[in-house]
């Protein structure tokens, strides 16, 4: 994909003429094959009222090059002389015309949503496929933005330039043929309407601007969107339905206000573009009767062509101004996709692991980074196949970047990681990472049956094995209790279960299949003591079978863990078995106390 973020107009638009060659082939050349053949049928078409007119009696000049030209053409198909034998030919004509105009609207239809599911797939490939420290740095709501607004804009715009190119072939046409009929004519309008391109060009650069300001827009409502429907539990406990409400509003009023001006602006030049055409129309049939005394026959199909060829030249212009809106979401999404694609992962081959039994961790003076800021410092600790690790410490105290090393989503500046005593750089990534199972605060959910979003890490999983992963997660029990069994399906983001009951179908994703390590990040810290419980038990039974890493705030998650360590602005600063850091008075012990005391206030 060539890099689209340039605002230059001219280039922006000769990139999307390129990429879309480039995602959509033959058709794309077949489509610019039958616009200039609907083109050439249609003037053909407007060629053959000079005989018919002659026919009817109405006084034309014999001696002009468009009437020779087409007594030409008839005596070489041997048309017989005649009223009829030339109206059916014209109809005939309209006939190809008619089929060559459909078929360039079914390539042009069958293009642009291609084209727009090219940008859609892409995106979404790009986004998903880049670096985990890219992804961290980018907005969620620009993403979705681009996903779902701004390659419809591109379709779009794809869909105006095939028109824009459509007018100018018929403009070209048309002028050749008014040129051979009246050329004097066509010289001054031309020359006039030369002058109103001119005047209605910063038009053009106004609709750039106001495009821009369309994708900040559509980004923001977005955003807004996602932001208050996904904390909607938070806006109704606390009754602040009113304030997002509000907030809603001024952000879709500035919405409104975008679309309204893009839509507004193609068709103030639209209307300046015909007054003026009016104004030129007059002028042409001045100079063609009172100055320059054409033939009737001449003077009709002049005005006639002249009318047909202004509306191509507005609908040009106007074309013009719409792509000029929405040409910016090329650069939006383009500006997003390069980024993207730059930080692409390139999950090189390497050794493979044996793919049973839980694994050995060691990291080796450790450093890792997000850009300027140090989030893990000078770490250097082993673990043993099995081992229940547990994690803590307060937030950016960087806990969550040990597990992105453990996982290679993160690349360390410095030091090294091992797995089963093979460095991390030395391994194929996916490989690893298919061996991870991954149960995370809030539990991914599909719209889907229980069954297919536990099998959701193991496409081709069996009945047996999704059944056994949910009887190792505890989870069995309350499935087989729903209406269908593990046939139920899931609402959205699984509203129609507890949170324990989500947290225990995540954990039974996490180990279907033969995981080697399983990465508990804060998968009970939103549960009751009840559900908690229940979690912990089938983490318990686990032990042994598979490397467990467990991240928490709530300290009393983290007794089976051993060992446990505790982290402040990215160092490790203690580590050790439950009872040792209660025992050592350290900062754990000082932590452990003031949750003890909480607990016990709350119960009193």
């Amino acid at each position: 994909m060539t890099d689209t973020s340039t605002d230059g107009g001219e280039q922006t638009y000769l990139a999307l003429m390129r990429d879309a060659y480039g995602a959509l082939g033959w058709k794309f050349v077949a489509l610019f094959l039958v616009i200039p053949l609907a083109g050439i049928l249609e003037g053909f078409s407007l060629t053959l009222l000079f005989p018919l007119m002659v026919e009817l009696g109405v006084e034309s000049d014999d001696s002009g090059l468009l009437a020779q030209a087409i007594e030409r053409f008839l005596d070489m198909i041997a048309l017989p002389d005649g009223f009829g034998p030339l109206l059916l030919l014209l109809v005939l004509v309209l006939q190809f015309q008619v089929a060559t105009t459909l078929l360039r609207g079914v390539l042009e239809a069958d293009c642009q949503s291609r084209y727009q599911i090219v940008w859609k797939r892409r995106l979404f490939e790009a986004f998903v496929s880049a670096r985990w420290s890219h992804s961290m740095q980018e907005r969620t709501a620009a993403q979705v933005n681009a996903i779902m607004t701004e390659s419809g804009r591109i379709s779009t715009s794809l869909g105006l330039s095939i028109q824009l190119i459509g007018s100018a072939v018929m403009i070209v046409i048309y002028a050749v043929i008014s040129l051979v009929a009246a050329w004097q004519v066509v010289v001054v309008l031309g020359g006039l309407g030369v002058l109103i391109f001119a005047a209605t060009r910063p038009f053009t650069r106004r609709g750039s601007l106001l495009g821009h300001r369309l994708s900040e827009a559509s980004e923001a409502i977005q955003h807004a969107t996602n932001e208050f429907l996904t904390n909607l539990k938070l806006l109704k406990t606390t009754s602040t339905e009113g304030r997002a409400v509000g907030s809603f509003h001024e952000t879709s009023d500035q919405f409104r206000r975008a679309v309204y001006r893009t839509a507004l602006h193609p068709k103030i030049v639209l209307a300046l573009y015909m007054c003026l055409g009016y104004l030129l129309l007059g002028g042409g049939i001045y100079v063609a009767i009172d100055l320059l005394a054409l033939s009737a026959a001449s003077i009709v199909v002049s005005i006639y062509v002249f009318l047909r060829l202004y509306v191509q030249i507005s609908n040009l212009q106007q074309n013009r101004q719409s792509l000029a809106l929405t040409l910016p979401g090329l650069s939006v999404a383009g500006r997003l996709l390069s980024g993207a694609e730059k930080a692409a992962e390139s999950p090189h081959g390497g050794l493979t692991l044996p793919s049973h039994g839980p694994v050995a961790l060691a990291l080796d003076d450790v450093e890792a980074r997000y850009g300027d800021h140090v989030a893990l410092s000078g770490l250097s600790h082993a673990f043993d196949p099995g081992a229940v690790i547990g994690l803590t410490g307060p937030s950016g105290a960087g806990k969550s970047t040990f597990v992105d090393v453990v996982a290679g989503l993160v690349q360390p500046a410095s030091g090294k990681v091992e797995i089963d005593g093979v460095s991390l750089d030395d391994m194929n990534i996916r490989q690893w990472r298919r061996s991870i199972g991954y149960v995370a605060q809030d539990t991914l959910l599909l719209r889907a049956s229980v069954c297919d979003n536990i099998a959701w890490g193991e496409e081709a999983a069996s009945d047996e094995l999704v059944e056994e992963a949910a009887r190792l997660a505890h989870a069995d029990g309350f499935i087989r209790s729903l209406p269908q069994g593990y046939d139920t399906m899931i609402g959205d983001r699984g509203v129609r279960l507890s949170g324990g009951q989500r947290q225990r179908i995540g954990l039974a994703r996490a180990l279907i299949g033969n995981k080697r390590l399983l990465i508990l990040d804060e998968a009970t810290s939103a549960l009751d003591s009840e559900s908690e419980a229940k979690v912990l038990e089938a983490i318990e039974e686990l032990r042994g079978r598979v490397t467990i890493i467990m991240v928490a705030h709530r300290l009393s998650t983290l007794r089976p863990c051993d060992p446990i360590l505790v982290f402040q602005e990215g160092r490790l600063i203690e580590s050790g078995s439950f009872a040792e850091l209660v025992g050592r008075g350290g900062q754990f012990a000082r932590l452990w106390q003031l949750q003890s005391e909480r607990q016990q206030s709350a119960a009193g």
